[in-house]
């Protein structure tokens, strides 16, 4: 029973293989009939006499011409011409050939015509026409056999107005208005015989779009008796060729303006014979770079690119004044007052412009310059979904008269709205010069007014809309904190204090159910009698005190290294911003190199003291009265 069905299975599986091979060969088959599938629409004329040209017009043909084999009744006749696109043969009716249908045979593909054609003795024939070009108004000789005095003749489908009747075996028409390229046919009653080859007319422009480009873009010819084989035409921008036609016919020619073209006019040559445009093309500078890519105000740019002649450099409408300027480089400083934006290139009354902004960098630009209605002193504050957020200090400002906040305010700069988030409940105890931090939804503030304002908290802001549960009471510290700064690193919180004692605190959120332990990593060995502010890169922190002593701590060790200070002190302290240590003092903006280990002069400042806060990458800094301004710093 088990080898039958070992037997049974073995079968199923050859049957469905071999199905599968005639699946694959019938799928190739058919692909490569719909790849070149070879056929007859036209042939013309209908019936002509031995010597005659016929064209047969169809799909797929060779565009050699020898690998087309041609016959008529089964008479293989000779092929003159094979168009470079496939769907063009020019064919001698052979000596002796019959009334019948005309095969044409590509590869393995033959394809027969619906229609017989006609074998006719007495249908004219043309042997030459010279010459086989010329100007409208030229005078052509046709030579052939079986002309009449009534006989017409056209040139590409456009009849000839004036035609003599020299003989049966000789005609001579002058080119028409509007001829065009194409075969000659010469009539002879209701029969009409055929040009082997092409009669080429001069071919004439009548415009040309754009009239000014840079080098390498595709610009159109309109014109007449262009070639539609791209290789037979050659267009000239003043002397220098055209190396790319990416297009071509009778009537449109798309070219690609080459390298050095020339400020003149454009010339089109097919079959020897040239067109020369009405205008002049006018070569427009190629736009390369600029460097560097963020600059500082008052510093040196240098632009890059071909062909600038008497180009101008223009910045947010600002025309920048160069101090170099040769064909392929231009040199501007960028101006004092300058901000982001597109270069543009002015040349030949073009506007060219960079497709990437240039950053101007390293200045505070007015932001919002609307005021808050309610002014916070010695608050607490944080950044929390990419808003700045106001919590307890007081208030002065409106009323002259020291009032404890209890509602928390954020200010969105993106949007430049001020908002009212909460009130702080009557459970949490108001104060003033708090330490303050968010770690994911939570926030983490206490201390505050004095040495024996020991309690902390942790606010959930997901949840302090309701107030409901939002507030837990974390664990006190061993002492009151006052102008102390709370800090997330390595997703750890810690708080460095100074006021009442030197030391550099983590908590421990989980400790005591979840009351939280503050634990004692290091003491804060800065002699400066008050905390300043504290900035975090790479997985350390900077921290800085009343005095400009500055120190890095590394947690992994962990470790207090002192750094070089900073001269200038103040409130707003110090930030980071991509891997980079500012600090904001006393109306100047100061960066610090820890390779060099020293603080460099960077900018100044709108307002000696700013609340400094990132959002999404931007730096904004905020006066007491909510006047906002914003660092470009990159």
């Amino acid at each position: 029973m088990k080898n039958l069905h070992r037997s049974t299975r073995r079968r199923w599986l050859w049957a469905t293989a071999i199905a599968a091979i005639i699946a694959i060969v019938a799928c190739n088959k058919n692909d490569d009939k719909q790849a070149a599938q070879l056929a007859i629409t036209t042939f013309s004329p209908a019936e002509a006499a031995e010597g005659a040209t016929v064209v047969i017009k169809g799909i797929a043909f060779s565009p050699d011409k020898a690998l087309n084999t041609v016959k008529f009744n089964g008479l293989a006749a000779a092929v003159s011409n094979a168009a470079a696109n496939g769907t063009e043969l020019s064919v001698t009716v052979p000596e002796d050939a019959t009334t019948g249908k005309i095969t044409v045979t590509v590869g393995d593909q033959t394809v027969t015509s619906t229609t017989e054609f006609k074998v006719n003795a007495t249908a004219p024939v043309i042997t030459t026409v010279v010459p086989e070009k010329g100007d409208i108004g030229t005078e052509v000789t046709i030579t052939g056999n079986r002309f009449t005095n009534t006989s017409e003749v056209y040139f590409g489908g456009i009849k000839a107005t004036e035609v003599t009747f020299v003989g049966k075996t000789s005609l001579k028409a002058k080119l028409p208005a509007g001829a065009l390229n194409g075969k000659v046919k010469v009539t002879a009653a209701s029969l009409e015989a055929l040009s082997a080859a092409n009669f080429w007319v001069r071919p004439a422009i009548t415009g040309f779009t754009a009239e000014k480009a840079p080098e390498g873009t595709v610009i159109e010819i309109n014109g007449t008796n262009f070639s539609t084989v791209t290789t037979e035409n050659t267009v000239y921008f003043g002397t220098k060729a055209a190396t790319e036609i990416t297009e071509a016919t009778a009537i449109k020619l798309k070219v690609k303006v080459p390298v050095d073209a020339e400020n003149d006019i454009i010339k089109v040559v097919v079959k020897e014979q040239e067109a020369v445009s009405a205008t002049k093309f006018t070569l427009l500078p190629t736009l390369i770079s600029f460097s560097p890519a963020s600059i500082e105000r008052g510093r040196p740019l240098e632009i890059t690119g071909k062909n600038f002649g008497s180009a101008e450099v223009w910045l947010n409408g600002n025309r920048l004044a160069p101090y170099s300027n040769t064909a392929t480089t231009i040199g501007v400083t960028i101006p004092n007052d300058a901000v982001s934006g597109k270069l543009v290139i002015k040349q030949s009354g073009v506007d060219q412009e960079f497709a990437t902004e240039l950053r101007v960098v390293n200045y505070w630009k007015s932001h919002d310059p609307q005021m808050a209605s309610i002014i916070y002193r010695q608050e607490c504050n944080f950044v929390y979904n990419n808003k700045l957020y106001f919590a307890f200090g007081y208030d002065n400002a409106s009323t002259g008269s020291i009032g404890f906040m209890t509602q928390v305010r954020s200010y969105d700069p993106i949007n430049k709205v001020w908002n009212h988030e909460f009130d702080i409940p009557a459970t949490v105890p108001l104060r003033r010069v708090a330490f303050s931090v968010v770690k994911g939804d939570k926030w983490y503030f206490g201390g505050g007014d004095g040495p024996d304002r020991r309690e902390c908290w942790v606010a959930d802001l997901t949840k302090t809309g309701t107030g409901a549960g939002a507030y837990t009471q974390l664990t006190n510290l061993n002492v009151g904190s006052m102008y102390d700064d709370a800090f997330v690193l390595n997703n750890e919180v810690y708080l460095a204090t100074m006021l009442y004692e030197k030391k550099l605190y983590r908590l421990d959120p989980a400790a005591n159910s979840g009351k939280g332990s503050w634990n004692e990593v290091l003491p804060l060995t800065l002699p400066g009698g008050l905390m300043n502010s504290v900035a975090t890169i790479n997985n350390k922190a900077y921290i800085q005190d009343n005095q400009g002593n500055f120190a890095e701590f590394d947690p992994a060790v962990p470790s207090l290294t002192s750094k070089a200070g900073s001269t200038y002190i103040s409130e707003s302290g110090i930030f980071a911003i991509n891997g980079v240590c500012y600090n904001v003092s006393n109306g100047s903006l100061y960066t610090y190199s820890p390779g060099e280990n020293k603080w460099a002069l960077k900018a100044g400042t709108p307002s000696n003291d700013l609340k400094i806060f990132i959002i999404n990458g931007r730096v904004f800094g905020m006066a007491l009265n909510g006047y906002t301004w914003e660092y470009i710093y990159q």
